[in-house]
């Protein structure tokens, strides 16, 4: 998951932290285990990394991350974050 994740800037740290707050969720969490991740987690980690980066709390990056990647059918979307404020997120493809 580091790899995949670091490759955006987040740290073995702040994804511990992320966790442990429940912005992600691993298929498998334990003492002295290695996590395990889902391909959509994943992503979600990823994307999530690229909006703390541009700003936004991790709290608001997950809920971001998960809205986004739910509306998979479109190119770019669109999400209004407060009055008068719209974010249009695109996802990179490899």
């Amino acid at each position: 998951m580091t790899a995949a994740v670091g490759i955006h800037g987040a740290t073995q740290r702040q994804i511990d932290f992320w966790v442990a707050r429940g912005y992600l969720q691993p298929d498998r969490l334990g003492s002295g285990v290695a996590r395990e991740w889902s391909q959509s987690e994943i992503r979600v980690a990823q994307l999530m990394a690229k909006l703390v980066f541009a700003g936004f709390t991790p709290a608001d990056a997950s809920v971001l991350a998960r809205q986004v990647l739910r509306r998979r059918s479109r190119s770019a979307v669109r999400l209004t974050v407060a009055p008068g404020v719209v974010v249009e997120i695109t996802e990179e493809q490899p």
